[in-house]
């Protein structure tokens, strides 16, 4: 979990990773209206998710599962490897039920599953649910 830091204090470091321009800029509004977040990078496949994360070192990544050249779960696992601090949390068009199954089978670790239709909704309470 992280500490709760001040208004004064960095703010929480998100890394946006999903293959459609759309939906990285409305998770970026979503985000940009929540005190103490803050969007440090974008990627657009699992593999530019893993270089990002390895050079941004993100609190947290917010990445999608179906994408082209390497997908969330094999993203996470690859992530997972060399940061273990990380907070992941997938999305998903599908059943987040079945994705955190595969998630799980595969060992990536996740922290968090969503999916799309609710991201909205819920992605304010899981990222406040990291916060101590």
């Amino acid at each position: 979990m992280f500490n709760r830091r001040s208004s004064q204090e960095q703010a929480i470091r998100i890394l946006i990773v999903d293959d459609h321009d759309i939906v990285r800029m409305g998770l970026r509004q979503l985000l940009g209206a929540m005190d103490g977040w803050q969007v440090c990078g974008e990627a657009v496949d699992g593999e530019q998710a893993v270089a990002a994360a390895a050079e941004l070192k993100p609190d947290v990544i917010i990445m999608d599962v179906s994408m082209p050249n390497m997908n969330g779960i094999e993203a996470a696992v690859r992530i997972r490897k060399s940061n273990s601090s990380t907070r992941i949390v997938l999305l998903s068009m599908h059943d987040p039920v079945q994705v955190a199954k595969s998630a799980a089978t595969a060992g990536a670790g996740v922290d968090a599953f969503l999916s799309k239709q609710s991201v909205g909704r819920e992605l304010g309470k899981v990222l406040t649910s990291f916060i101590k």
